[in-house]
């Protein structure tokens, strides 16, 4: 498996889309990180009850990552 299959496969997407996700989510009226974190857990448990458990793991992912990029903004 390959970096970028294995990045695919952790987050459901590429890091360059995670990564405009943040950038994104800092702009005017969007709720920054924290809230983009929140979003990707709320996604999750809506995936978990309809038995996506592994798009929510990915989710979960996303959010954790998240917020690693947040602990090391600061």
């Amino acid at each position: 498996m390959t970096e970028d299959e294995r990045i695919t496969n952790m987050f459901g997407c590429d890091m360059e889309d995670l990564d405009s996700d943040i950038r994104d989510s800092r702009q005017p009226l969007m709720g920054g990180p924290t809230m983009l974190a929140t979003s990707y857990l709320s996604d999750a448990q809506e995936l978990i009850a309809m038995g996506a458990n592994d798009r929510a793991r990915q989710m979960i992912n996303c959010a954790k990552y998240v917020i690693s990029q947040m602990e090391k903004a600061q």
